[in-house]
């Protein structure tokens, strides 16, 4: 008797101990399967967010009648506080520029939109934004002007280049539409960095206003969420794994299968 009353106690103990195992186990899937939903559903509507955030803008300054050319100091004076006005609260944009077809290009970099961007131009603590001006009245030449947050000049550098805004995916995609186009990523020609661009031609492509978006402040958006320890998040577009180019946050690149689409973020 004694012997069937310790098999039929060890029979009882594995039993309960696989029913906890397998309980536990079930707990941590769903609860798992509860977070990673939760956080879709948030980057969703993030991305959905900038996306008319983005898009919007674009629409308010294709009628900023300011920029219709070139601005001179004056107009420049006065467009400056409206385009930063339209970034300051929105960490994801990284510049508000437009591009004529005579190859100008007047372009407001937001400094805090990550601290890559603040690294990438050399700026200091002091700076909030840079001012990118590209004109051919003496050679063509760039001047970039470094900004405190009240629209004070601090520095400015003056260089020759060869940039031809005309030439870029953003401008020559918006030229061909009719209607405001967005880029799939690519990497930004003064960011050295990847990114998207909502852009759109007036005057039939006598210029081109354009926002950019950079993968920096969606990274900070990645890096607020809750993670459950020892995982990775992608970020997918019909069952394709994304290459964004969140590298610096836990969101993971990962390469496209073949035929895959880029996610447009």
């Amino acid at each position: 008797m004694l012997g069937v009353f310790i098999i039929i106690t060890g029979l009882t103990a594995a039993i309960a101990l696989g029913l906890q195992y397998y309980f536990s186990g079930d707990l941590a899937r769903t609860a798992a399967d509860n977070t990673f939903r939760s956080m879709s559903e948030k980057v969703g509507l993030q991305m959905n967010a900038l996306d008319n955030y983005s898009a919007n803008l674009v629409d308010v300054l294709s009628n900023f009648h300011t920029l219709s050319t070139f601005p001179d100091p004056e107009k420049e004076r006065c467009a400056l506080p409206l385009l930063g006005a339209a970034m300051k609260h929105n960490s994801s944009i990284y510049a508000v520029y437009v591009g004529y077809a005579n190859r100008d290009f007047f372009e407001l970099i937001n400094l805090e939109s990550g601290q890559e961007v603040r690294k990438s131009f050399q700026a200091t603590p002091q700076d909030s934004w840079v001012l990118v001006k590209i004109t051919s009245l003496d050679g063509r030449s760039k001047t970039s002007v470094y900004l405190d947050p009240a629209f004070k000049i601090r520095a400015e550098r003056r260089e020759k280049t060869d940039y031809d805004p005309r030439k870029r995916p953003w401008s020559a995609a918006a030229r061909a539409s009719a209607r405001m186009i967005k880029t799939p990523p690519y990497f930004f020609s003064l960011l050295k960095a990847p990114g998207v661009t909502y852009a759109r031609k007036v005057e039939d492509g006598q210029r081109v206003f354009a926002v950019d978006i950079s993968p920096a402040g969606l990274s900070e958006f990645f890096q607020r969420q809750r993670f459950i320890l020892d995982t990775q998040a992608f970020v997918v577009k019909n069952g394709a794994r994304s290459p964004d180019p969140w590298t610096n946050s836990r969101i993971k690149p990962w390469p496209s299968p073949k035929g895959g689409q880029p996610i447009p973020f």
